[in-house]
């Protein structure tokens, strides 16, 4: 292989490398742009987004205690007593 061939293909590796990391680029400021987005919405919902994980644990206990209580509210012996299905 010739120094100009070797050249060549130096020059269409690096061609091809920058082409790479400019897309990889446009990519990152699409995903950070995307990431403020839902920040913006998850601020807006009234959580820092730091503290989503607390967040969504203290909604999930709310969750089960509700359920708790309304499966407390339903008569299910009656029901059953009654073979209402």
């Amino acid at each position: 292989m010739t120094n100009q061939e070797k050249l060549n293909i130096l020059k269409d590796g690096l061609t091809k490398s920058i082409k790479l990391r400019d897309q990889a680029l446009a990519r990152k400021e699409s995903y950070e742009e995307r990431k403020k987005e839902i920040e913006k919405n998850i601020r807006e919902l009234g959580v820092e987004p730091d503290k989503i994980d607390q967040e969504l644990k203290k909604i999930e206990a709310e969750i089960k205690e509700l359920m708790e209580q309304t499966e407390k509210l339903i008569p299910f012996e009656l029901l059953e007593k009654f073979n209402i299905k």
